[in-house]
């Protein structure tokens, strides 16, 4: 059984953790997302960052199903420079995207996914169910 617990919240995000199965968990909350900007959407994913190095979770999940703003190649750069050593310092074992079921914002988060976090230690892998990414990490 999961237990996530609520870490922070924001009025564009919330992190939950998940002590005994180590998983945290990254959700972006609905109709806001379209509010931010480049730096906005940096400084949010580095509270992400900071509670991935705090918390050295080993999983990572990130919700996308309420996602609604175009990444950049550049700010995609500026993501990837920015999450992966965190995602090196805990130690991640298994990062799981949740997809949303439109064509459109699949392409988006698979833009997320750039080649670099395909490379690395840990297994990437993208879900449209949320039972299914959670029995993916528990594996």
């Amino acid at each position: 059984m999961y237990i996530m617990v609520q870490v922070f919240k924001n009025k564009f995000q919330v992190i939950k953790f998940d002590e005994l199965f180590s998983i945290i968990e990254f959700s972006w909350l609905p109709g806001v997302t379209n509010k931010l900007n480049d730096k906005k959407y940096i400084e949010e994913l580095k509270i992400g960052a900071d509670y991935i190095i705090n918390l050295k979770p080993q999983n990572v999940i990130v919700k996308y199903e309420n996602f609604d703003y175009p990444i950049s190649p550049d700010v995609q750069e500026k993501v990837n420079d920015l999450l992966l050593p965190a995602y090196f310092v805990a130690k991640i074992k298994k990062l799981a995207f949740l997809k949303p079921h439109d064509i459109i914002d699949v392409w988006a988060v698979e833009q997320i996914i750039d080649e670099r976090m395909i490379l690395h230690t840990f297994d990437t892998k993208l879900f449209s169910d949320e039972q299914k990414a959670l029995d993916w990490i528990k594996e």
